[in-house]
């Protein structure tokens, strides 16, 4: 129930069966019953305007990430923490982190972290270089912000609009599509802003920067350069294979490095191409 004052957000997760054409618009339309004061009820309803639906296709992107086994975590996903990350900047509301995801990278026990996990130098991921996707032009970057302690309750600095991304890099792909990377090491960036990078080219290193619990990238493509406005878009890696779904309480337990993941004994890699990768997996890249 909603009272005077309130707002409600609704989040739809729309799937289409493979080959089905998109819709041209999308319009909402929603039935409230309102109770007054004398308890009587009244029953109205209230249409949306048609939103258009963008039929342009997703970028194509090489792996942000070297050849090896990585976790994504927080992927798009009906209830995923990015795709319901709802911020007003500047005036406006929009959800730049729409397709985020995070990534953390897999040691040779399978695990996130060997070691005092308070360290960052234990998780395997940390001082991992990140690389550019396609090739593009350095927009925009911020250095010098401290790590954090992993798994620690507090972050090492404030997290104001600066300090939640961390050390980021923010690449510029096409008109309005931007590929952001973010929580990176201070001291690692190998561009600076005006910089043209090629595919596969280093950006920097991952660090465990902004509002981060533990070292690794976080990545999404944005239709604005800021990282933290916008609208986030859909891409598309050229290849991966997928080892394994799981399920968000065990790669929260990888986290903690209480746990490391075992390659199920009767799961065959599946291989895709032209595909955003969705959900918690393991992934690896070639």
């Amino acid at each position: 129930m909603l009272h005077g004052g309130d707002f409600l957000v609704a989040f739809l997760w729309i799937a289409l069966e493979p080959g089905s054409s998109l819709p041209k618009t999308l319009a909402h339309r929603a039935t409230f019953r309102l109770v007054r004061p004398d308890g009587t009820e009244q029953e109205y309803v209230v249409e949306g305007a048609p939103v258009q639906i963008s039929t342009r296709v997703p970028i194509q992107l090489q792996p942000p990430l070297p050849a090896a086994h990585w976790l994504m975590a927080n992927g798009p996903s009906k209830l995923g923490e990015h795709r319901l990350f709802l911020r007003t900047v500047d005036g406006k509301t929009s959800n730049t982190q729409r397709f985020a995801s995070d990534w953390m990278l897999l040691g040779p026990d399978k695990g996130l972290v060997a070691g005092d996990v308070a360290q960052n130098s234990s998780w395997h991921s940390y001082g991992v270089p990140v690389l550019a996707v396609a090739d593009g032009v350095v927009v925009d970057l911020a250095d010098g912000l401290p790590d954090n302690v992993p798994l620690a309750e507090e972050r090492a600095v404030p997290m104001t609009r600066e300090g939640m991304v961390g050390n980021y890099v923010v690449l510029q792909l096409e008109e309005e599509r931007y590929a952001f990377y973010g929580h990176l090491k201070a001291g690692t960036l190998a561009v600076s802003v005006g910089d043209r990078v090629a595919a596969g080219q280093e950006l920097g290193k991952i660090g465990n920067s902004g509002n981060s619990d533990a070292p690794h990238l976080h990545f999404h493509v944005a239709d604005d350069p800021d990282p933290l406005s916008g609208e986030g878009v859909p891409f598309a890696f050229t290849s991966f294979a997928v080892l394994d779904t799981l399920d968000a309480a065990f790669w929260e337990k990888m986290l903690s490095g209480s746990v490391s993941w075992k390659e199920p004994a009767d799961a065959e890699p599946s291989f895709r191409t032209s595909e955003m990768p969705t959900g918690e997996l393991i992934v690896e890249f070639k």
